[in-house]
């Protein structure tokens, strides 16, 4: 009886190929780990809004949230604690450990990494961290192809093919950005296709955008009012916004990794937890936007209504003699310093959360002060939610080093087309820019030695 149960996936798998072809069965396996990977992109979501109402929906805006001083470190302490003593390994940096898993050919993640990463991160960006729900939901993804593999025995070419796709549909769902979830694949996983893994990608990733799309109603993430029409002129804006993301992109990326390299160069896990939960908790007293993935304050900034978000600080009210827009233009810009601390100290001190999403935010802050000066000190004549919706594909394509990307996954999130082109423009000239002051970085280093 034993013999005949072992035997049973793989006698499905040669009754399929009998009947389809070995190639159909393949892709047939990537549509269906796609819809899978939709529903739980969808899920995980919902878990996360649901945890964070009952922590904050009785907050008032006019009383100071004394709760976030524990919330966000009871919450780390928690998710740190899981990874250590009940998994027994750590999930955290999900995109790294898939590309450890893919260049070092250990293909076989363990069966628990399936649920864990979304169990773990709905607690993280539930209960305040400030960061995305990407890089759990790609390695949800990842360990739900690599376990399909070996269930149904495929062999390690196929288990390296659906890990990277199952990747891709993670990311695919989760922004709901079928095209930005195969391009992840592309230039954050370096995947080496073949042209059936590109067709088991395509139809993996088009199946998880489209069914976490008609889940969640048909409803943006990012919702942009009323985006103005295409503009030549907003090319020659482009040009210096671009190099404007591209240099904060470099600020951002080294923030986030130095700060981070210090909470793991903390020996005792308790006190990393403790200390990198206490710093996010004073962060987002400060900055309550800073709670979870931030996708309402985006929304809020790109349809003109940065004046609610960005005020939303309790801290700010009850300093006297602060007018509007000073109060935005101070928290625009707390956004901008502070936002890739909070990331690490979500990421790095022991929370589950992604690193994709939370250059979105940073760069709708950017974009907010690019625009605060082209048009009040300038007199420009440029609608500010272009330039903020350019700006933040400047900084993830700036920060993550994926420009093709970028531009997609903002296009697709927003379902905003007409601004495709300047988008692209800033993507790609802050890349250059990333690239350009990296090389000199690493020249002076050079010499130094």
């Amino acid at each position: 009886m034993s013999n005949k149960t072992d035997t049973e996936p793989r006698e499905i798998v040669y009754s399929m190929r009998h009947a389809w072809g070995p190639n159909a069965t393949f892709v047939l396996i990537c549509f269906v780990m796609g819809v899978v990977i939709g529903c739980a992109a969808w899920l995980l979501k919902y878990m996360i809004a649901g945890i964070s109402h009952a922590l904050t929906g009785y907050l008032a805006p006019q009383v100071l949230p004394w709760t976030f001083f524990f919330v966000p470190v009871l919450a780390i302490m928690i998710v740190g604690a899981a990874q250590k003593y009940i998994l027994h390994h750590r999930i955290d940096r999900s995109t790294d450990r898939i590309n450890d898993a893919l260049v070092k050919r250990q293909l076989d993640i363990p069966l628990s990494t399936v649920f864990s990463p979304m169990m773990l991160a709905s607690i993280t960006l539930g209960a305040g961290g400030s960061a995305g729900a990407e890089g759990p939901i790609a390695y949800s993804g990842a360990a739900m192809g690599s376990n399909l593999a070996r269930m149904l025995k495929l062999g390690s070419k196929a288990a390296y093919a659906l890990v990277a796709i199952g990747a891709g549909a993670g990311i695919a769902g989760i922004f709901k950005a079928p095209v930005g979830g195969m391009l992840f694949t592309i230039e954050i996983l370096s995947f080496s296709f073949n042209t059936l893994s590109v067709v088991g990608l395509v139809v993996a990733c088009l199946a998880s955008g489209l069914i976490a799309t008609v889940v969640d109603g048909f409803t943006p993430d990012m919702l942009y009012l009323n985006p103005p029409q295409f503009e030549v002129s907003l090319i020659a804006w482009a040009v210096p916004l671009g190099i404007v993301c591209g240099t904060y992109s470099y600020f951002y990326a080294a923030v986030v990794t130095r700060l981070g390299n210090v909470y793991r160069s903390i020996d005792r896990p308790w006190v990393r937890w403790l200390s990198s939960g206490s710093a996010l908790a004073v962060m987002l007293f400060v900055v309550p936007s800073f709670y979870g993935e931030g996708y309402n304050v985006v929304s809020a900034i790109l349809s003109g209504h940065g004046a609610e978000a960005l005020t939303f600080s309790t801290v700010l009210r009850h300093l006297p003699g602060l007018s509007p827009w000073v109060a935005m233009i101070v928290m625009a810009t707390a956004i901008v310093i502070l936002k890739p601390a909070a990331v690490a100290s979500t990421n790095s001190g022991g929370g589950i959360a992604g690193d994709f999403a939370p250059t979105l935010f940073a760069g709708a802050g950017l974009g907010f002060l690019f625009a605060a000066v082209a048009v009040a000190a300038m007199g420009a004549d440029v609608a500010q939610g272009a330039l903020v919706f350019m700006a933040m594909g400047g900084v993830m394509a700036g920060s993550v080093k994926a420009p093709v990307m970028a531009m997609f996954i903002v296009s697709e999130m927003s379902a905003v087309f007409t601004l495709f082109i300047p988008l692209a423009v800033t993507c790609v000239i802050s890349y250059l820019v990333v690239c350009a002051i990296t090389a000199v970085s690493v020249g002076r280093i050079g010499r130094r030695a």
